[in-house]
């Protein structure tokens, strides 16, 4: 057993499964993601620190205002003026906000037209392609990698091409949806 450096007192060790955790997975994840350093070393005790300090002055302030607040009316009167600002008006504000920008997304993108699904799509996958190309990403296409496109492919390839312009074009939602398949 080492002693704290601090206290004198000797400081706790892992026990064997505790031991067996941090070597047969902390250390390896560690190694892994942060190659070159050495294993992770699991204690009970870290000396005093910053974290521990403020630990103990929050406990230490809440135990204090518990003895020296006594509970009365004029108190709970003083505590209900901030009732607009505690967390469950919060998030009862948020989810009304959430719910608010919900509808507004739904009115806007699914109005029950095809043409403006494809539309959203398209202009997304565009503006997702743009993004990457001015990020700096380089698009190489291999010839060299692809096959003969076989008829089979041609053919479906324009029936898709064609159904998705009576999608976009046609004023019927039936001739749409049938062109879709």
């Amino acid at each position: 057993m080492g002693t704290a450096p601090a206290a004198g007192l000797p400081r706790p060790t892992l026990r064997p499964s505790a031991r067996l955790l941090e070597d047969s997975l902390v250390s390896p994840v560690l190694a892994s993601m942060l190659p070159g350093t050495e294993g992770a070393h699991l204690k009970l005790w870290h000396g005093f620190n910053t974290v521990l300090v403020w630990s103990l002055a929050t406990l230490a302030t809440g135990t204090g205002l518990y003895f020296v607040l006594k509970p009365s009316e004029s108190l709970l009167q003083k505590a209900t003026r901030f009732e607009g600002a505690s967390p469950m008006q919060l998030v009862l504000a948020f989810g009304k906000g959430f719910l608010r920008l919900a509808k507004a997304w739904t009115t806007f993108f699914q109005n029950g037209y095809l043409r403006n699904y494809l539309l959203t799509i398209m202009v997304f996958l565009t503006v997702l392609l743009a993004w990457r190309l001015f990020e700096g990403a380089k698009l190489v296409v291999s010839t060299e990698d692809l096959t003969e496109m076989t008829l089979y492919e041609v053919i479906i390839t324009v029936v898709m091409f064609v159904s998705i312009v009576f999608a976009v074009f046609s004023t019927s939602r039936l001739v749409a949806v049938a062109s879709l398949g």
